[in-house]
């Protein structure tokens, strides 16, 4: 599988990539060659019980995660921000709320954050806590990964990377969010 990297065109991307796939979809650089799936390494997966080998199966507690469990009180400490993904549509699950840690992915599958959603990719979108370069000032960005549903920032397809405020409209698949933040104030 892919190690992931960084494009100087596009920004970051994340394993399975091995190359930068805006630039793959531009036309840019040649699509990396494929082995053949029978002789491919599978990528292991502790949180995804079906995804183990017979030997790490045995000797696994199922009843055990791999993931720590984190309080928004520690995010606040480490982080100094809360971030929150809040469901307005599709209207069944509107006011569902997603704990969003700056740097996880969002997916359907194989995410840290995961939305039950057919058109959201297994690894769909990141969102990250940057630093504006100009005004030194924190932002958040979301990263899409090309995937083929893309990812709308206030009904806008992105491409690669965009900043991202506070109440913004972010769409992945059929789901439309609010992104809200609450920031730790030092004392």
């Amino acid at each position: 599988m892919g190690q992931g990297g960084f494009c100087q065109t596009h920004g970051p991307f994340d394993p399975p990539h091995e190359v930068c796939p805006y630039c793959v979809m531009e036309g840019l650089i040649a699509p990396p060659r494929q082995a053949h799936p029978t002789i491919q390494n599978p990528r292991v997966i502790h949180d995804d019980p079906t995804n183990l080998s017979i030997d790490e199966a045995k000797t696994r507690n199922p009843f055990e995660s791999d993931r720590t469990a984190i309080t928004p009180e520690q995010d606040m400490l480490q982080y100094g921000w809360l971030t929150f993904l809040i469901v307005q549509s599709p209207v069944k699950y509107r006011g569902r709320v997603f704990k969003v840690i700056p740097g996880q992915v969002v997916g359907r599958r194989n995410a840290d954050v995961l939305i039950n959603d057919r058109r959201v990719s297994r690894q769909h979108a990141r969102i990250n806590l940057e630093i504006n370069p100009q005004t030194n000032q924190e932002q958040f960005a979301i990263f899409d990964f090309g995937t083929p549903n893309g990812t709308f920032v206030n009904q806008k397809r992105i491409i690669g990377r965009e900043v991202i405020h506070e109440n913004d409209v972010i769409q992945m698949g059929d789901h439309i969010f609010i992104f809200k933040t609450l920031r730790r104030r030092f004392t």
